[in-house]
């Protein structure tokens, strides 16, 4: 569905997951925001793997450009994939050179497209499993490892990767550079920029942390350069590091799937380790399957995103700009001066203190009272917003209000706060001025 916008490209609407999501809005509606809030709810790991599962959409459709480019076809290339893509579908069609026409050539004949021979590549990565062996043992102590290192365990892929990629490693300095590695280990989700962004630092790269448990060194580049082609080997690292943090049982940031969605085992390591031709044309069926493998899975948090956290995230940062810790410490403050007011008001009427014109003194505490009361009810403070045009995302750290159409939505509702606080402020004042003194 698209929604209509202003003629100079300003939204009239409050915006949507997907603008969310793609970097497409500013605070205190953009996509650092909306993690924050989530991190505060402890539900931040479904959108690090959305993000994670969008940066490895983005390495493959880099992957499948950077052979267009190279004047190779993907059919020679990788016939797995492209017979998988033609009877399967696939959502790279665009990316991969796919067209309607295959599609159909490939169901009026499906026979010829099943026979297809070896490409160069997997030649040599025949040549290179019969020269370079692995036990099966070896390759397992290399994935315990991983879960206990992170970086241990790349280094540790190596080998395997070189086998499927014929022999070429892919060093992971190229995949990954250090500063990418410390934000994604911290849990900041990357590729929420397009497919050009083969290499992104992650939806945090620029932004120098949040402030919390998960800043890092510094900021990283969205664009990270490169100094060779993606290998199908990068492409399986990819997906294999999000099995391991976000499916894999007892992950690091394990996430609920249903049970029709859930993937028990990663689909490669067991066959890694096998040197005969039959095992080496069962890896590379298994390989065809890493680009579209969490299709499916990707597509069930964005629905839940968009039913339960995205509608209360609006909420809270287009209808509000207060946090719900600073809303909680300003209820109590606010009755505290309550009270006190209260308690002065008591003394200029039974200890009947003249003249009549102190009583006027009441209006400090009342009108702080009421501030304070009325934007904790409501998560809204309206002179941080009609004065300073700022919004708060952790206690004490605020940024300012740069999205139009929420900006316009809050002041609307401060003005009508203010009001509704001078309002009762002078009742409160009105009431206690015209009652009589008498002395207990």
């Amino acid at each position: 569905m698209v929604f209509p916008s202003a003629p100079n490209g300003v939204r009239d609407r409050l915006p949507t997951l997907d603008e969310v999501l793609l970097r497409k809005t500013r605070p205190p509606v953009d996509l650092f925001c909306f993690y924050i809030f989530l991190q505060r709810e402890g539900n931040e790991d479904s959108l690090d793997f959305w993000l994670d599962v969008h940066q490895h959409e983005n390495l493959c459709r880099a992957y499948f450009k950077d052979i267009r480019k190279s004047g190779r076809s993907l059919r020679e290339e990788w016939p797995q994939y492209w017979n998988q893509a033609l009877s399967s579908g696939s959502s790279y069609d665009q990316a991969a050179g796919i067209t309607a026409k295959d599609r159909a050539s490939y169901h009026s004949d499906p026979e010829n497209h099943q026979h297809s021979f070896p490409s160069s590549s997997e030649k040599q990565q025949q040549q290179q499993q019969q020269q370079q062996p692995s036990s099966t043992s070896e390759y397992y102590d290399e994935k315990k490892r991983e879960r206990r290192d992170t970086e241990a365990g790349v280094r540790g892929l190596d080998a395997p990767l070189r086998r499927l990629d014929g022999g070429r490693a892919s060093p992971v300095e190229g995949v990954f550079p250090s500063g990418v590695q410390s934000q994604q280990q911290g849990g900041a989700g990357a590729g929420a920029g397009g497919a050009g962004d083969r290499r992104s630092g992650g939806a945090w790269a620029g932004l120098g942390g949040i402030g919390g448990k998960r800043r890092s060194g510094g900021a990283a580049p969205m664009v990270i350069p490169r100094s060779s082609a993606i290998t199908r080997g990068e492409l399986l690292l990819s997906a294999e590091r999000i099995y391991a943090r976000y499916l894999l049982q007892g992950g690091e940031k394990e996430i609920y799937l249903p049970p029709s969605l859930r993937i028990n085992s990663f689909p490669l390591p067991a066959q890694l380790s096998h040197t005969d031709s039959t095992s080496l044309q069962t890896d590379a069926q298994s390989l065809a399957s890493v680009p579209d493998m969490f299709l499916n899975q990707k597509a069930y948090v964005h629905t839940c995103l968009v039913q339960d956290a995205f509608p209360r995230f609006l909420r809270a940062k287009a209808f509000g700009n207060l946090t719900p810790a600073t809303a909680f410490v300003r209820m109590l403050l606010g009755l505290l001066v309550l009270w006190g007011g209260l308690v002065a008001a008591l003394c200029f009427v039974f200890l009947d203190i003249k003249p009549r014109s102190l009583r006027l003194t009441l209006l400090v505490p009342f009108y702080l009272s009421s501030h304070l009361l009325l934007s904790s009810l409501y998560a809204l403070d309206p002179l941080l917003v009609l004065l300073f045009n700022k919004s708060e995302t952790t206690p004490l750290r605020h940024l300012p209000l740069q999205e139009v159409y929420v900006r316009k939505l809050l002041r609307k509702r401060s003005l009508g706060l203010e009001l509704a606080i001078l309002v009762l402020m002078a009742v409160g004042l009105l009431i206690w001025y015209w009652i009589p003194g008498h002395r207990l």
